[in-house]
């Protein structure tokens, strides 16, 4: 069962061009008909999930309620899943960098008597402005 068309490792910058217009011709997918993975079903419902939780809703009264709306999933995936979404959630978090404020940049480590120490600087303590 050879398959008469090869791989092919290299394309033109035409043929890339060509490409990318019929890929910007392609219409988009109406949101309410994507698929979505269990997963992402559970992330999309997490704020859900949370206020049921407040309200004393048990993990195991969640998944039950889930499954008997179409949501086939055991207490120990329910519980996995809403994990991995708060990882993600403190991941994004932490990666935001925090806005520089202004301030004067640090003075260089210059070594005292210089003439007299060469490739060795002398360590002095932190200043309370930096």
């Amino acid at each position: 069962m050879s398959s008469d068309k090869k791989t092919r490792a290299t394309y033109t910058t035409e043929e890339l061009d060509k490409i990318a217009i019929k890929l910007k011709e392609l219409p988009a997918i109406e949101k309410s008909k994507q698929k979505h993975s269990k997963q992402d079903a559970i992330n999309y419902l997490k704020k859900e999930i949370i206020e049921l939780q407040k309200r004393g809703y048990s993990m195991v009264n969640i998944s039950d309620t889930l499954k008997g709306v179409g949501i086939d999933i055991s207490t120990p995936t329910l519980k996995n899943y809403l994990t991995r979404s708060n990882i993600k959630t403190d991941k994004q978090s932490k990666n935001k960098k925090p806005k520089m404020q202004d301030t004067p940049p640090a003075a260089p480590l210059v070594a005292e008597n210089s003439e007299d120490s060469k490739g060795t600087f002398t360590v002095r303590k932190d200043r309370k402005d930096i």
